[in-house]
């Protein structure tokens, strides 16, 4: 699970500390993923900052990441409790909550079943919460990128 703590912010070389406005003037964005599924551990994900966005929603992978952490930060939260947080924390009528991934599969679910088949060539049953990220490869394939770079990124 993503927590906080392993979420870093560097404008170049230099460090940028989670609870600065900085962030989202950050060159890059880094991940260190401390265990991962097929017995990594440590490795490490960075993403440029890119200033991209789309109908006003933000498609930076830097300014997504630091919209997230700074709401955190700005909901009183003790400071020393933030770095624990997992990344799919939110905060509901003043309280902590952790959405788990089933709800995210249902809701996934619900939008595949009201779409259908036909549209979409593919039924609820199919999909899960590894969607996205294939998807996004798909898509990023689809809009030219090298598949080099989508493996780098995978």
């Amino acid at each position: 699970m993503v927590c906080i703590k392993i979420i870093r912010f560097f404008s170049y070389n230099t460090l940028i500390p989670n609870d600065s406005a900085e962030i989202f003037a950050a060159s890059s964005v880094s991940i260190t993923f401390e265990w991962q599924q097929r017995d990594i551990r440590d490795d490490t994900v960075t993403h440029q900052c890119s200033n991209d966005d789309y109908k006003n929603k933000i498609m930076c992978p830097v300014k997504a990441a630091a919209s997230i952490i700074s709401t955190l930060y700005k909901h009183g939260i003790p400071k020393d409790k933030i770095p624990e947080l997992k990344i799919n924390t939110i905060i509901q009528h003043g309280k902590l909550f952790t959405v788990p991934s089933s709800l995210l599969l249902e809701k996934k679910c619900t939008a595949v079943k009201s779409l259908g088949k036909e549209k979409l060539g593919f039924t609820y049953s199919e999909v899960g919460t590894h969607s996205n990220r294939s998807g996004a490869a798909m898509g990023m394939f689809l809009a030219g990128t090298p598949v080099y770079t989508i493996m780098l990124l995978g």
